[in-house]
């Protein structure tokens, strides 16, 4: 598992300045946590399948802020084997 603070599929991995992408990446969680929770009161308190989807955006999302600032790094748990392919979506 790496520990350098990088996006998706790696991106970002091995950037000049690790600081300015973790901070920016701090940032986006941020504004997708709001912009979840401004959809999510936008739909009432009724419940429906968008509902459910976004509660479990939101979750995600602020999974990935509290790693991110508690780590440095979001901590993944899906590593996928296919025959002789290894993916493994820690970043």
């Amino acid at each position: 598992m790496s520990s350098t603070p990088a996006a998706a599929f790696s991106m970002f991995e091995g950037s000049a300045s690790p600081n300015l992408v973790r901070n920016l990446l701090i940032g986006f969680s941020v504004i997708a946590v709001v912009v979840v929770l401004i959809l999510i009161w936008k739909m009432g308190r009724g419940f429906s399948l968008t509902s459910l989807a976004l509660a479990l955006i939101l979750g995600g999302a602020l999974g990935n802020l509290y790693d991110r600032i508690r780590f440095s790094y979001v901590v993944d748990f899906l590593e996928v084997h296919i025959v002789h392919y290894h993916w493994q979506t820690s970043t």
